[in-house]
């Protein structure tokens, strides 16, 4: 199984805080003539305000914001990360 093009969409907030989020993977199975594609996605929401961080030392800031995750009828908690630079 090979994924392939990942895709990510994020909606953020007037302020520039994620607040949601897409992310779509693409696999491909099989071999010669029995190839077939299949997707699995997942969306997330920000259940809380978030935290930035300026690091000197590099070019850009973090941003870090606590997720609700959905996949599949399934929940789970998650980090959503942003790097700017």
């Amino acid at each position: 199984m090979v994924a392939t093009e990942p895709r990510l969409s994020s909606t953020y907030a007037p302020d520039g805080r994620p607040i949601r989020a897409g992310l779509e993977l693409w696999f491909t199975e099989g071999e010669d003539d029995d190839v077939h594609e299949f997707s699995r996605r997942a969306a997330g929401q920000a259940i809380g305000a978030g935290a930035a961080l300026d690091v000197p030392q590099t070019e850009g800031d973090f941003q870090a914001g606590l997720f609700r995750w959905t996949a599949r009828g399934l929940e789970g908690a998650g980090v959503y990360r942003l790097v700017h630079s």
